[in-house]
């Protein structure tokens, strides 16, 4: 680790690729090193996390739901025929070995970035191919009826809507990313608080360690898993890990603070979280006083608002006029 340390991580990556956990800390610990994480990709990644310089590549066997046999066999595929050209050629040339599940992890973890321009329509298109060449993989079922008045659907029989059914956001994209690979690899949730950051943060996650104990302080987060049990006075506590672009940990929500913020811990979610280490050092944990929202942080500590008004729009006229009623009826 210390001579070769994109060599160590990268056979760390590999031992727990299954391990999403584990996995998520190597990936953060190789990031805290100094060192690149190069995301998932058809054409560099070998079946295991490989060497690149200074910067470990992801291995296809990271993948949750791909497996080891189709990332040996993609591999293969490449070797047999040189780099993919699109999709379609991707399509043709391992349709023995991809099926609908496995393309979908490739397209939600990033691998095919160099061939599109979405991820969510990659996912469509291959739907869309399989259905031109009846592929679909299923066994053809009888239509169902149509009611018999109009507008009367059959009970228990709605279409349950996904995540897929809308164009993704950054932030869905970034959710699935991290949900295949156990990381975010080709960006972060809290990129888009930098200006939120800067003004109310005070450590880091790495900066954990040489904080002493009872100091307070005010991290921008990633909320992880969340683990809640009962006390013996039938209240709720809360065990939650967090995240930054550092490094992971676990923080402590007492009763009437869980009873406070509960709303708040969604798994995915950037808050600011204030509180303070129970002992010094390495040794503490973060002791919760109060969790903010990043988007609702964002929105009230919004200080200046600029606008810009057509030099040619003459005072009392209907734009100037709706603009100062605005400005009225909402002051400071």
């Amino acid at each position: 680790k210390a001579h070769h340390p994109a060599a160590f991580m990268a056979a760390c990556c590999s031992w727990d690729a299954g391990d999403h956990v584990s996995l998520a800390a190597y990936l953060v610990d190789i990031q805290s090193h100094g060192l690149r994480v190069l995301p998932p990709s058809i054409d560099a990644s070998e079946v295991r996390f490989t060497v690149e310089g200074d910067a470990v590549r992801y291995g296809l066997l990271g993948l949750k739901g791909l497996g080891e046999a189709t990332a040996r066999a993609l591999c293969a595929a490449r070797a047999d025929g040189g780099v993919f050209t699109s999709l379609e050629d991707v399509y043709t040339r391992t349709t023995k070995i991809l099926d609908q599940r496995s393309w979908d992890v490739l397209c939600k973890s990033g691998a095919l970035d160099r061939l599109i321009d979405r991820r969510d329509t990659a996912i469509a298109w291959y739907r869309d191919r399989k259905k031109r060449k009846g592929e679909t993989g299923k066994r053809p079922r009888t239509p169902r009826a149509r009611p018999l008045i109009d507008g009367e659907e059959e009970k228990g029989k709605k279409r349950k809507k996904t995540i897929d059914d809308a164009p993704w956001s950054p932030a869905t994209r970034l959710q699935w990313e991290a949900k295949v690979t156990g990381a975010w690899l080709t960006a972060h949730p809290l990129d888009r608080f930098r200006d939120v950051e800067g003004r109310k943060k005070t450590h880091t996650v790495d900066m954990l360690s040489s904080t002493r104990a009872r100091e307070p302080v005010s991290l921008a987060l990633v909320v992880g898993k969340i683990h809640a049990i009962k006390t013996k006075a039938g209240q709720k506590m809360t065990f939650a890990a967090f995240s930054d672009r550092t490094g992971l940990f676990e923080a402590t929500l007492f009763p009437e603070v869980t009873a406070r913020v509960e709303a708040r811990l969604i798994p995915g979610r950037c808050v600011l979280v204030h509180g303070v280490l129970d002992k010094n050092g390495a040794e503490g944990r973060l002791i919760v006083r109060e969790i903010e929202d990043m988007d609702v942080l964002r929105a009230r500590t919004t200080r200046v608002l600029q606008l810009r008004l057509d030099a040619t729009i003459g005072h009392g006229s209907v734009g100037v006029d709706a603009v100062y009623a605005a400005l009225r009826a909402f002051p400071g």
